[in-house]
């Protein structure tokens, strides 16, 4: 084998580990992105379910409750109709704008088990997320940098420019040749 031979096959080799490497990062990102899709677990969904039942909850008041005006409570009066002077905040008005805060505030109990009736038992941690997320980054960044190795390699020995991916890490590609270990 010549040595131009030898070099156009060190060449197609080394473009075949950079593709290798390129589909890689595709993967890390891919999986990243579904990790953060992934659904949370029962524990989180409660909690979420618990503040927003404590937030609705203490913001509904009704007030009229003690007016004088008979049916004032449910936004008429004693002939079916409210007044012009009335204020408009009354219970069928709350329960048509807010009706998550009505429940909230009236049957808060009844609300939580009903919300919470049909959600799966399975999920992911908000704790599972982010170890899962920062091992997928800890990966992402060794190929990343193998990548750059690469290109490098191909750009030492084939005296043409090899061309980064759009999204690759500026850090890394501008990064002088003794801080890329790979």
């Amino acid at each position: 084998m010549t040595p131009l031979q030898k070099l156009k096959s060190a060449l197609a080799t080394t473009s075949a580990e950079l593709d290798a490497k390129r589909l890689r990062i595709a993967d890390i990102i891919g999986e990243m992105d579904t990790i953060d899709l992934l659904p949370v677990d029962r524990a989180e969904i409660e909690r979420r379910v618990d503040a927003a039942i404590a937030s609705a909850g203490k913001a509904r008041t009704w007030p009229g409750l003690t007016t004088s005006i008979e049916g004032y409570w449910l936004g008429r009066t004693n002939t079916g109709t409210r007044s012009a002077g009335e204020p408009g905040n009354t219970f069928n008005q709350a329960a048509l704008t807010d009706p998550f805060g009505v429940f909230a505030r009236l049957v808060p109990d009844a609300l939580r088990a009903s919300l919470l009736a049909g959600i799966p038992d399975s999920g992911i941690s908000a704790a599972e997320r982010d170890a899962k997320r920062e091992a997928l980054a800890a990966e992402l960044e060794d190929a990343e940098v193998a990548e750059e190795v690469l290109c490098r390699a191909i750009e030492s020995v084939g005296g043409a420019s090899v061309p980064r991916r759009s999204d690759s890490n500026p850090a890394i590609v501008v990064a002088p040749d003794h801080e890329l270990e790979v």
